[in-house]
């Protein structure tokens, strides 16, 4: 299995359909396995996550802006995500703004 063809995919489907965002933070797993045909162990799971996110602000552009409309936005970066996290836990880690990071409560 290779993990960048993954990410790519779902970056891909993304694109086409940035609704999806909400399909994939509901349900990791589910979601890329929906994508991709793929089922992933939880440690290939947080690589194709951080990966989607770091792609994503790469590229910025359309996708980044479409994407941003969710939860007030996405931000880029490298976060530590888990199966046990809501999906509203998991949009306020990737949506913190940097005043968190600047008051020492951020990564």
């Amino acid at each position: 299995m290779d993990i960048q063809a993954i990410i790519d995919q779902v970056v891909g489907a993304l694109r086409e359909a940035p609704e999806k965002v909400h399909e994939i933070v509901a349900d990791p797993a589910g979601a890329i396995e929906q994508i991709t045909g793929h089922r992933l162990e939880e440690g290939d799971l947080a690589s194709v996550a951080q990966g989607v996110l770091a792609k994503i602000g790469e590229e910025g552009g359309d996708l980044q802006e479409k994407l941003a409309g969710y939860k007030d936005g996405l931000k880029a970066g490298t976060y530590t995500l888990n199966t046990s996290m809501t999906p509203d836990e998991m949009i306020q880690i990737m949506a913190a703004s940097s005043e968190e990071d600047q008051d020492g409560e951020g990564s």
